[in-house]
């Protein structure tokens, strides 16, 4: 007889689920709490409890949430030892307590997807263990280079768990960002002929991590987990602010002083770029003036670059944060070895992924400018209050970027806003902004209003 196991095939139907078979003797086991067949029978005629995770699971959060720590120890039980990955906001409550276990050699935050997978296959040569890496959908991509050429069954045949919070879903109601690479990431892994699991509810969430983790050891192969929005609930982070470091939002309102009307801004992804947006707006400046890199992490300073080169008689100025600075830092060995005056990169640094939980970067103590000038950046600073500020005056003068590290508290501050207009929308405003089409900022408040 096969065995059968649940994997993704994406269909018209209301069910998402088909069978695909495997070689394996048959083993039937309860969907809650794992146990064998005659286990279960036995429980149910001595009335004995379901299994004390269960239980948990169901009494506290209800049928469609489950809790991180519930999901790691899942993870545990079935003999995995080592996570790593990029923090998500869907994930939140599961990265939390990932940050919370004992040994630091069994949670790596790692730079970016890609050498997550990296990471992971090194764990299992030479531990022989499976390990789970977490990400969001939209980082499945950086992932799908090693995955498909090293871990896959038709390369190294490496078993690994990919646990993926899936934004965009479709269904569910989400940035646009997120809608193209949400309607497409169950039909993406089953393209990779990842056999894919999606957690529903409480029930059957603890089954499938281990059915997830089996698969994996039995066929040498990644399997995915895709994890629904809000399934997951986020724990509370409270991070003190840091009296010695500017907040986010002062130190990016004294950023803006500096920024000249004509000067191009270009603002990455999450907290940053929303902040920067809504200050723009406050102030009565134009926002056609700035672009905000709602997705594409990591990305934001090759944009402004590329800005920088074509038109080099304007100040271009890239807000970075350090989680995207850190995620693609071959981008800042370009930028550091070009001749490009016109650019002024910042960092504000914090040390965390903010807009996904506040989860600690790959390198929270890592002296960025110091990483900066090895690169070639010439002029580099690290700036922490107004005071400092005043160095930045001199940018611009060299014949190469410059780079300023902005410290940071890790606080998160209030609620931000949202650009309320379509993504593209806020392109072609920047691009009329470049080209210095006559009365951008007027067409944009007509346009707006």
């Amino acid at each position: 007889m096969r065995r059968t196991f649940r994997s993704w095939k994406p269909q018209a139907s209301t069910s998402s689920f088909t069978q695909t078979t495997c070689c394996a003797p048959p083993i039937r086991r309860c969907r809650r709490c794992r146990r064998t067949s005659c286990d279960t029978a036995e429980r149910r005629r001595s009335k004995t409890p379901a299994c004390r995770l269960t239980r948990s699971l169901t009494s506290f959060l209800g049928p469609d949430k489950v809790l991180g720590k519930a999901i790691i120890d899942t993870f545990v039980a079935q003999g995995c030892e080592f996570f790593t990955g990029v923090p998500d906001s869907v994930l939140a409550g599961f990265c939390a307590e990932c940050e919370q276990l004992q040994n630091p050699r069994t949670h790596v935050v790692s730079a970016n997807e890609g050498n997550a997978i990296g990471l992971a296959l090194g764990w299992w040569f030479a531990r022989g263990t499976v390990p789970v890496v977490y990400m969001q959908n939209s980082g499945f991509s950086n992932a799908l280079n090693p995955l498909l050429s090293a871990a896959h069954v038709g390369a190294y045949a490496t078993p690994m768990v990919l646990l993926v919070g899936w934004r965009g879903m479709p269904g569910h109601k989400d940035e646009p960002q997120h809608r193209i690479k949400g309607e497409i990431t169950a039909e993406l892994a089953s393209l990779c002929k990842f056999d894919t699991f999606v957690l529903k509810d409480d029930a059957t969430a603890v089954g499938m991590i281990a059915d997830a983790v089996s698969t994996a050891l039995r066929n040498f192969v990644p399997t995915v987990v895709l994890v629904p929005p809000g399934f997951v609930p986020a724990s509370k982070k409270d991070t003190p602010p840091n009296a010695c470091l500017w907040s986010r939002t002062d130190a990016i309102s004294a950023l803006l002083d500096e920024v000249a009307d004509d000067d191009a801004l270009i603002a990455t992804t999450g907290h940053i770029g929303r902040d920067v947006h809504g200050q723009l707006e406050s102030r009565g400046r134009s926002p056609a003036q700035s672009f905000l890199c709602v997705g594409a992490m990591g990305h934001a300073s090759q944009i402004a670059a590329g800005v920088a080169m074509a038109q080099p008689r304007r100040r271009v100025w890239c807000f970075d944060g350090d989680g995207a600075f850190l995620m693609h830092l071959g981008g800042a060995a370009l930028i550091g070895g070009s001749n490009l005056p016109n650019l002024v990169h910042v960092v504000l640094n914090n040390g965390a992924h903010a807009s996904v939980g506040g989860m600690a970067t790959c390198a929270p103590k890592t002296n960025l400018r110091d990483v900066a000038s090895a690169l070639g950046y010439r002029q580099s600073y690290q700036i922490s209050n107004l005071n400092d500020l005043k160095a930045m005056r001199s940018i611009g003068a060299g014949s190469s970027p410059s780079f300023v590290e902005v410290m940071i508290s890790a606080d998160q501050g209030g609620q931000l806003g949202r650009p309320p207009e379509p993504l593209r929308l806020l392109s072609s405003a920047f691009q009329s902004f470049c080209l210095d089409i006559n009365g951008v900022a007027g067409e944009w408040r007509r346009r707006v209003s």
